[in-house]
C-alpha cells in the first residue's frame, strides 16, 4: 500500500476508536450523572481536539520522526482511555454533595484521550 492509503486507514481507525470511546463515555456518564450531564462527553471531546490542534500547530516543526511520534500518541491514547474508564468507577463512591468535584474529576479524566487522539489525527493529516 502507498503511504497515503496507510495514512487514511490510520486516520479512519483512530477516528473510529475515538467515537467508540466517546460513546462508551456517554453510557458511563449517563449512569453516574443520570442524563443531566451526558453532554460532558461531547464538550470534553471538543475541548480535547481543540487543545491538541493548538499544541500540534505550535510544535509541528519540532517533530523529527512523524511515524514514531504518532505511534507514541496512539499508545498514550489507549492507555489514558483505559485508565479513564477505570477511574470513572471511583466517581459513584464520592458523595452526591460533591457533585462539582465529580464533574471536575470527570473532565480531568476524560480530556487526555481526546487530546492524544486529536494530536495523532492532526499530525497524520499535516502536510
Amino acid at each position: 500500500m502507498q503511504r497515503t492509503q496507510l495514512t487514511y486507514i490510520t486516520v479512519g481507525a483512530v477516528s473510529f476508536a475515538t467515537i467508540l470511546f466517546e460513546l462508551l463515555q456517554t453510557r458511563v456518564l449517563s449512569f453516574i450523572f443520570w442524563n443531566h450531564l451526558v453532554y460532558l462527553s461531547l464538550s470534553s471531546a471538543l475541548l480535547g481536539f481543540g487543545i491538541s490542534g493548538t499544541i500540534t500547530a505550535i510544535f509541528i516543526d519540532k517533530i523529527e520522526d512523524r511515524d514514531v511520534f504518532v505511534s507514541k500518541l496512539l499508545t498514550l491514547f489507549g492507555l489514558t482511555a483505559l485508565s479513564a474508564l477505570m477511574l470513572t468507577y471511583l466517581l459513584p463512591i464520592l458523595s452526591d454533595n460533591l457533585l462539582i468535584l465529580k464533574i471536575l474529576l470527570a473532565y480531568l479524566v476524560y480530556l487526555p484521550p481526546f487530546v492524544f487522539a486529536g494530536a495523532a489525527i492532526s499530525i497524520l493529516l499535516a502536510v
